[in-house]
């Protein structure tokens, strides 16, 4: 089951058989051999825990220096399964697709089917939906930020100004350009 995107746990009835249960699992059951455990999906980015372990995994492997990340986007280097913020879900989506990028040698199609699928089974329809909502967004943006910026506006007749000004009573305001209200303060 889809969540649509709401920070909220998704798929809660999904389960993986393992040999053995490890710190911050949820054993829902048990055999001689193995155990079962949830693997419900977590956060905005709708990770699963398991996958979510994965990827960790992928950060304590990467040489790339996090550091100069804002801290909100850096994973801690132990990984608690119970509390793991929505942004730093974002930097474990990110290594998640670089990771299936370099599995499928750059394949963007492949790597976006197997965000969802799995690598055995990439999942084509969603990666034709992400490729969907992905050009709508850009489209949205270049809009935005067209009508943010009046310099571009010049370049884009769609949003160009008229030829004739528009009678103003009031000077124009000389206050530098505030950040847009979405962006935090370390953007």
């Amino acid at each position: 089951m889809e969540n649509d995107y709401m920070d909220i746990d998704g798929d809660l009835d999904h389960a993986v058989w393992k040999k053995r249960a490890q710190r911050d699992d949820i054993v829902l059951r048990r055999t001689r051999k193995r155990v079962m455990v949830s693997d419900y999906a977590i956060g905005t980015w709708q990770i699963t825990r398991e996958t979510l372990r994965a990827a960790h995994q992928l950060y304590l492997k990467d040489k790339r220096d996090y550091s100069l990340l804002p801290a909100r986007l850096r994973p801690p280097r132990e990984l608690n399964l119970n509390s793991v913020d929505d942004a730093v879900l974002t930097t474990y989506a990110g290594l998640l697709l670089r990771g299936l990028l370099d599995h499928f040698g750059g394949d963007v199609d492949k790597a976006i089917g197997a965000y969802n699928g799995g690598v055995k089974t990439p999942n084509p329809a969603y990666a034709s939906g992400v490729k969907t909502v992905a050009e709508y967004a850009r489209r949205v943006l270049e809009h935005a930020t067209a009508l943010d910026d009046p310099s571009s506006s010049a370049k884009n007749p769609a949003v160009a100004p008229s030829s004739t000004p528009a009678p103003s009573a009031a000077p124009p305001a000389t206050t530098p350009q505030q950040k847009q209200p979405w962006r935090l303060a370390d953007d």
